[in-house]
């Protein structure tokens, strides 16, 4: 039994194999690449510490990334303006799937800047590079509307059954 490998199979095959390899290289990148996610929360209570009972705004930054990045700013983009709160310790470094956390009186930032007219949270990362994320402003419910959720919350389990 004799093989023969021609030039048009080596041909293939290095096209083959070096498309494989410039995916691969792409999809190491696209994996290596820093990534912040930037969310902000409105109407939490606080269940302990010293501010127990009353409402506060949570700041979450996340590095999704591979890569150790420093964050120089934290900020609410409104309607109008940008706003820095002085109460962020800034700047600091988030290491790989590294979360930090910070938690506002609502009433504090309030005097600043109404909570309706914020649209989202954003951060600067030392190379100057910004990072937008959503700002959630959850309303406070009256009683008759907890009570419409409620129904409507059993409603939907019902359905399951």
């Amino acid at each position: 039994m004799n093989i023969t490998i021609t030039a048009t199979v080596v041909a293939w095959y290095g096209a083959i194999l070096g498309t494989f390899g410039f995916a691969l290289s792409v999809l190491n990148y696209l994996r290596d690449r820093a990534r912040v996610r930037v969310t902000g929360t409105a109407d939490m209570i606080a269940v302990s510490g010293p501010n127990r009972g009353q409402r506060m705004v949570s700041v979450n930054i996340v590095n999704l990334g591979r890569r150790p990045i420093t964050i120089t700013v934290v900020a609410f983009h409104t309607k109008k303006s940008d706003g820095v709160p002085k109460e962020f310790e800034v700047p600091f470094t988030l290491a790989e799937g590294e979360l930090r956390r910070f938690f506002l009186l609502q009433s504090k930032l309030e005097e600043c800047y109404p909570l309706k007219s914020i649209t989202r949270m954003a951060a600067v990362d030392a190379s100057g590079r910004t990072w937008k994320g959503k700002f959630k402003y959850h309303r406070r419910m009256e009683n008759g509307d907890r009570n419409k959720w409620y129904e409507r919350l059993n409603f939907w389990r019902c359905l399951r059954r």
